[in-house]
């Protein structure tokens, strides 16, 4: 898998906490649309071009599932060297998948995750019947079809079909005992009477702030003022 490093800002602190970006599946400004998080992120940090975005081609066969971040993920902590201690995942959509992946895995200190806690929650039938709608789209739409030409990949604009079945979900967010600030948007695909329920999910410290913005590029000021906010006061052994 080659993947670009993106967005990456070196260590100006040797002992400081890293933190891993993994932006949304199709975002046109991949890696780059965080910035100014890691400009302003006080150790090392990288966002990635996840594969089909930006500098990074597809995989071979080009074929995608919401794991790829993930793998993805490993490959450039390993190139970059700060899977170790384990980073501050931040996952925007699909890249909150993919940071819950590394989490379970113990890849993880701490997520962040932006409109991340999922779609409605779906029956094993309805996923079967989402995955037919999916494909069905995919093949009504010739640029997604081919070979890709342009970054992002068209395939991508379709997202994934849905993987939100809460038995699943919830036994996934059990097994992850990092600290977790949940980030929501006007743009969240979850239903608001739900946030609450679904953070509650995960084993560790957790808290949630939503936010009045239309869109993620309309609200990176707040989530940065969030995300920094909540890191300044974990660190100070503040409750989450």
């Amino acid at each position: 898998m080659r993947i670009n490093r993106g967005a990456h800002r070196p260590s100006p602190n040797g002992s400081a906490l890293a933190l891993l970006v993994l932006h949304e599946a199709g975002s046109a400004g991949a890696g780059g649309d965080w910035q100014p998080l890691l400009d302003r992120w006080p150790g090392p940090s990288v966002a990635p071009d996840l594969p089909g975005h930006g500098g990074s081609p597809p995989p071979d066969g080009g074929k995608y599932i919401p794991a790829d971040a993930t793998l993805a993920a490993l490959e450039v902590l390993a190139e970059t060297g700060l899977g170790v201690p384990p980073p501050v995942v931040l996952g925007h959509g699909w890249g909150g998948y993919a940071a819950e992946l590394l989490a379970c895995g113990g890849r993880a200190q701490a997520l962040v995750l932006v409109d991340g806690l999922g779609g409605p929650w779906v029956t094993e039938e309805e996923i079967a019947l989402d995955q037919v709608r999916w494909l069905r789209e995919v093949l009504e739409d010739a640029d997604a079809v081919r070979w890709p030409g342009r970054m992002p990949d068209p395939l991508l604009t379709h997202g994934f079909p849905s993987a939100w079945e809460r038995d699943f979900t919830t036994a996934r967010r059990k097994a992850i005992a990092a600290p977790v600030l949940a980030v929501e948007t006007a743009r969240s695909a979850t239903p608001p009477d739900e946030r609450g329920e679904r953070l509650a999910a995960f084993a560790g410290a957790r808290r949630l702030v939503e936010l009045g913005s239309a869109a993620v590029g309309e609200a990176v000021e707040e989530i940065i003022a969030a995300t920094l906010g909540w890191l300044d006061g974990w660190r100070a052994g503040e409750p989450l």
